[in-house]
């Protein structure tokens, strides 16, 4: 069988209409994609590489499908056997994760006589290491993660694969070192801040920067902490009930539009920035 270990891939430039396309190549098969998808991968890749190294991530490798439950090796990685939906083949790569007797985990290569790979034939060649799974009904396009502790001896210590939640990668990103004109929204769903009715109520902009809360008796209203920042906006709309009592504000800079009332039902939206130190509350009343 082939390495399948993502290596390197080759390219080559070509202009189209002021844009760039770069020609992919890796084992033979090809793609075209824009240059700026490509450069947007790289840095995608360069930072998860730098977690994973941190994280003390070895190794990756890609294997065709994985096991759900206990098997007889011998007699189950061959030329033919069906293992999680699919039919295996003589070469293939097969993680074996489910032993009842663990020592026996590992990545193996089907055969007459199934063998652990040549990558993975030694015990610390697999610690921190990252297996993605390729088919299977279970397991398709699953990621797991040798959580063993270098160390051991191949076939007498236990080795555990634990899956990995891993985010596909998104068509665009937006990090905080580039900049990027985003063509599209979103939607979210605003925190129900409860019913104030005494004290101080300083939003909590960790809860989200949409927000609402009920006004059941008389309060105070700060403005947030902006934590290690020095900058947040927040939106809060408020709801009087029956109980409604004065709202007084402290620690805002300017306060300005409408006055608060205490009558059941009025609802308001309250516009919050801060920013280098200074706060502004801009009150709207919806009635």
């Amino acid at each position: 069988m082939a390495d399948k270990e993502i290596v390197d891939l080759t390219a080559a430039t070509t202009p189209l209409g002021g844009a760039e396309l770069i020609l992919l190549t890796q084992g033979g098969n090809s793609r075209k994609v824009a240059a700026s998808d490509v450069a947007a991968l790289a840095n995608a890749y360069a930072d998860t590489a730098a977690a994973n190294a941190a994280a003390g991530v070895a190794k990756r490798r890609a294997v065709r499908v994985a096991t759900t439950a206990n098997i007889t090796i011998a007699t189950a990685l061959n030329n033919g056997d069906v293992l999680d939906g699919v039919t295996l083949a003589t070469g293939e790569e097969v993680l074996v994760k489910n032993q009842s007797s663990a020592a026996e985990n590992g990545i193996y290569v089907v055969g007459v006589t199934p063998v652990r790979t040549a990558q993975y034939d030694t015990y610390d060649e697999h610690p921190g290491s990252l297996i993605v799974v390729e088919e299977g009904t279970t397991n398709a396009d699953t990621v797991w993660l040798c959580t063993s502790n270098a160390g051991g001896t191949l076939g007498t210590t236990a080795i555990a694969f634990s899956q990995a939640n891993v985010a596909a990668l998104p068509g665009t990103m937006l990090k905080s070192d580039t900049s990027a004109n985003l063509t599209a929204g979103y939607t979210a769903t605003g925190y129900n801040a409860g019913t104030k009715t005494t004290g101080t109520f300083t939003p909590d902009p960790a809860n989200g920067n949409l927000q609402r809360y009920v006004n059941g008796g008389a309060h105070t209203l700060a403005p947030p902490s902006t934590g290690g920042g020095d900058a947040c906006q927040m939106t809060i709309q408020m709801t009087n009930n029956g109980s409604a009592g004065a709202i007084t504000t402290s620690g805002f800079t300017k306060k300005v539009g409408d006055n608060f009332t205490t009558t059941n039902g009025d609802d308001f939206m309250l516009y919050i920035t801060v920013l280098n130190g200074f706060s502004v509350l801009n009150v709207v009343a919806l009635q």
